[in-house]
């Protein structure tokens, strides 16, 4: 599984920096603290990898909005169109992985 935890490590590397580069787009920045705050792990779970990703906890209501705050749509948004961006790369990697099983036994 090295070729598919390589490449949600390259996901999460470039999609943390599109959701950073949004905040500062969208002129959010005001202490430096949610855009230095957005960042993800990937975790091993049952041998299979998952990606999270984090910030601080009133960066949901900047993303999603309430009925005093328009929402931003930074977060989220840019995570779904990122996964929707990789999904080729992530059939590739696991076939890689795949493969390499097969390949040893």
């Amino acid at each position: 599984m090295k070729n598919l935890k390589r490449t949600l490590e390259k996901f999460g590397k470039e999609t943390t920096q599109l959701i950073r580069r949004d905040i500062r787009y969208k002129k959010l920045v005001k202490t430096g603290k949610l855009v230095g705050s957005i960042d993800f792990k990937v975790v091993n779970r049952n041998n299979s990898y998952e990606i999270e990703f984090f910030m601080v906890e009133y960066g949901k209501f900047l993303d999603e909005g309430t009925r005093y705050i328009k929402a931003q749509n930074f977060f989220k948004d840019n995570i779904d169109d990122q996964l929707k961006k990789w999904q080729n790369d992530f059939l590739d990697a696991m076939a890689k992985d795949l493969f390499s099983v097969f390949d040893n036994i």
